[in-house]
C-alpha cells in the first residue's frame, strides 16, 4: 500500500481486492462474533509477486500451514505419473479419440475443508467492515497442509459422480465404458494433476461442459494440449504411411531444454564463463570418466 501511495497509483490495492473477491468465500463469519468452539486459531499473511513476463502484481491471502498440525494421511496427495500420460495419448491415438485439456480456477477454494481440521481466523484490513471479526476457515485455503489432499478429495467424488472409477494402476487416471457411433465400446479417461486435466474421448466436450458445472474453469482453457507436465505436446502426422490423416501425438522436450540452457549460460555469464560454442558430443571425445579425479562441484 505504501508503494502505491508513492507511486500514486492503485496497482496493488487493485492485486488485493481481485484476491479477496475470490478468496472470500473460504471464510464463515459468525453472527455473533464469537470465536468457534472447538477450532484451532490460525494467522493468515499475503504473499506478493510480479509476474516477469508481464509486470502483472499478483496477491494472495495464505494460512500460515506451519502453525497446524494435521494428520500425514490428511495431507498426502497423489498426481499422475509421467509414464502413464504417455500411454493415454497413445491409447487416444489409436482409438483416434479427441484430446482436450483444461485448467481448473481457483481449484483449492473450490473444495471444503477436511472436517477433522477446524480452524478459525481473526480477520485483517482486506476484509473491511468485517476487520476484526473472527471467522471459520471453511474452504482449502493455500498455506494448510491439507489443501492438497481436501481436493483431490473433492475432484475425485465430481468424477465418481458422472460414472468414472479410478484404475487400480495410477487412482489419478479415471476411466468410464462407452461406445463409439459404430458400436464399438471404448474407455473415456481423465488424467488429473493436481488441477490441470487432460481429457480422451470421442466428445470430451461433453464431459468438460459436466465438470464445468461444479468447478470454474479458465478462460480459454478447454483445448488441445500444448503443454503437459514441462513437456511440449503437438498432434503429428506420417506422410507416407498407411494411415497418414491419422493423428497421432508426439511430446518433446525443446522448450524445457531452451529454457535450461538459458538459465545454464545466464548462471555461467556471472561467472565469466560460457559454454563452449562448437561440441558434436556431450563429452569430449578423449573424456575416461573412470579415471577422473577432479574435485566434486561445491554448492554453487
Amino acid at each position: 500500500m505504501q508503494f502505491d501511495k508513492e507511486d500514486g497509483t492503485d496497482i496493488w490495492q487493485k492485486a488485493i481486492e481481485k484476491k479477496m473477491k475470490n478468496v472470500r468465500v473460504a471464510f464463515k463469519f459468525n453472527e455473533e462474533d464469537k470465536m468457534p468452539i472447538g477450532h484451532s486459531e490460525t494467522w493468515l499473511h499475503w504473499v506478493f509477486a510480479i509476474k516477469m513476463d508481464s509486470l502483472q502484481r499478483k496477491a494472495r491471502l495464505v494460512a500460515n500451514g506451519n502453525e497446524t498440525d494435521p494428520l500425514k494421511d490428511m495431507t498426502y496427495s497423489l498426481v499422475v505419473s509421467r509414464d502413464l500420460v504417455q500411454t493415454f495419448f497413445l491409447i487416444a491415438a489409436l482409438n483416434d479419440l479427441e484430446v482436450l485439456s483444461t485448467d481448473i480456477q481457483n481449484a483449492y477454494l473450490q473444495a471444503p475443508m477436511n472436517a477433522n481440521e477446524k480452524y478459525w481466523t481473526k480477520a485483517g484490513v482486506e476484509f473491511g467492515s468485517d476487520v476484526g471479526r473472527p471467522a471459520k476457515i471453511v474452504r482449502a485455503l493455500y498455506g494448510l497442509k491439507s489443501l492438497g489432499a481436501s481436493f483431490r478429495s473433492h475432484l475425485a467424488g465430481t468424477l465418481r459422480a458422472l460414472g468414472f472409477v479410478s484404475c487400480k494402476a495410477d487412482h489419478d487416471v479415471w476411466m468410464r465404458p462407452a461406445v463409439k457411433a459404430d458400436g464399438s465400446k471404448y474407455y473415456e479417461y481423465i488424467l488429473c494433476y493436481v488441477y490441470d486435466i487432460l481429457m480422451a474421448s470421442m466428445n470430451p466436450q461433453a464431459v468438460m461442459k459436466s465438470i464445468e458445472t461444479v468447478f470454474p474453469l479458465k478462460p480459454g482453457s478447454v483445448k488441445e494440449p500444448d503443454l503437459c507436465l514441462g513437456a511440449d505436446i503437438k498432434k503429428w502426422y506420417i506422410d507416407g504411411s498407411e494411415e497418414p490423416g491419422k493423428a497421432r501425438w508426439v511430446m518433446s522436450s525443446t522448450n524445457y531444454t531452451k529454457k535450461a540452457i538459458f538459465e545454464v549460460e545466464r548462471e555461467l555469464k556471472a561467472a565469466d564463463k560460457r559454454l563452449p560454442t562448437r561440441v558434436t558430443t556431450p563429452l569430449s571425445t578423449g573424456y575416461r570418466p573412470e579415471i577422473d579425479v577432479t574435485p566434486e562441484l561445491d554448492a554453487d
